[in-house]
């Protein structure tokens, strides 16, 4: 298939933005990064958007990728 590659790549980030103790999928991967080099500021952004979060959840289930996505 022509898009495998990009696919299994997708898939591996919706499982990596998964919060490992509650389940909950969360809406940004930028957690705690700095918005400048060197200041105090940062991208705390440790939010779960319920419907980003079930888009995900149906996309992993429509993959095959069950366990994942309970």
């Amino acid at each position: 298939m022509r898009y495998n590659e990009w696919i299994s790549r997708s898939l591996l980030i919706l499982k990596l933005m998964s919060y490992q103790e509650t389940g909950a999928v969360l809406a940004a991967l930028t957690t705690s990064i700095p918005e400048t080099i060197g200041e105090v500021r940062n991208w705390d952004y440790r939010f779960c958007w319920l419907r980003d979060a079930s888009m995900s959840i149906e996309t992993l289930l429509k993959m095959g990728h069950r366990e994942a996505a309970e």
